[in-house]
């Protein structure tokens, strides 16, 4: 998707804001949907501590870029 530039219509922004709103929302959920979600699923299901240093530094901020 494009800037719509300057020559560009109300309409045309309304539009491009729209385009980008939609993809922004499909990026926010599906990274949740398919990243956090089974990642937590598999740390339950194996019975990782994640209590422990090194799995704590991996799964906290990798929820953290989800919020």
């Amino acid at each position: 998707m494009a800037w719509p530039g300057r020559a560009a219509t109300p309409r045309d922004v309304t539009e491009f804001s729209k385009g980008h709103h939609g993809m922004t929302i499909i990026t926010a959920c599906g990274s949740w949907i398919f990243g956090v979600l089974p990642g937590a699923a598999l740390l339950a299901n194996f019975d990782v501590d994640t209590e422990r240093p090194v799995w704590a530094a991996a799964f906290c901020p990798g929820t953290a870029l989800m919020k």
